[in-house]
């Protein structure tokens, strides 16, 4: 890959790619080598993600993990040495098909890191308002789960300055009661906004 990457792009007579072929064979460490940038992190790898009969590599992802949740149900709740789930990582990351997947355990959505964040407020500070959607359809309570600093997940996206989280939210009677809710500091959003010098909109986007 260091000398010619071009070649991660070239896929077989069945249209399978070398990325797809190692997700089908649990190779973590040569995925993490396709999919690396190079030259500086300059030019994104050019690995294609073509899989047999239009599947993708996400896609043999998502079934090795849907088997892994059918041998191992407790898997998914196993956190690393920050108390992050793979639900908090799949949130961060905007992967959509991912959390639909891991939520068939609604628990997950409960679980916080060491810093009492839960995979709602990393779906905020990343940006993802489709993935915020998807867990409240499934977890309608989330959006009253706050951190040890007590900021909600209005908080976060106004502090990270994910505009479209904040006009999700804010455009939704849903949110109506952490509008003006404070963190441990007394700060509401509002104080967070004019902070950042952010304009942050009334629930009913005015």
């Amino acid at each position: 890959m260091s000398r010619e990457a071009s070649l991660a792009a070239v896929v077989d007579g069945q249209g399978v790619s070398p990325l797809y072929m190692v997700v089908v064979s649990n190779q973590a460490d040569m995925v993490d080598i396709l999919v690396t940038e190079y030259r500086e992190g300059i030019v994104r790898s050019p690995a294609s993600y073509a899989g047999p009969g239009g599947q993708t590599a996400l896609h043999a992802a998502l079934k090795k993990c849907e088997s892994l949740q059918r041998g191992e149900p407790t898997l998914a709740q196993k956190a690393d040495s920050s108390g992050r789930t793979a639900l908090h990582y799949a949130a961060s990351s905007g992967k959509t098909g991912v959390v639909k997947l891991l939520l068939f355990n609604s628990l997950l959505a409960y679980i916080p890191d060491d810093d009492g964040l839960y995979p709602v407020h990393y779906a905020a500070m990343g940006g993802y308002s489709e993935i915020i959607r998807e867990i409240m359809e499934i977890c309608p309570s989330c959006d009253e789960l706050v951190d040890k600093k007590h900021r909600s997940i209005l908080h976060c996206a106004v502090e990270f300055g994910k505009t479209k989280v904040v006009w999700y939210i804010c455009r939704n009677p849903k949110f109506k009661s952490i509008m003006n809710a404070g963190d441990s500091e007394g700060n509401t959003p509002r104080h967070l906004a004019v902070n950042h010098g952010h304009v942050l909109p009334s629930y009913d986007g005015s």
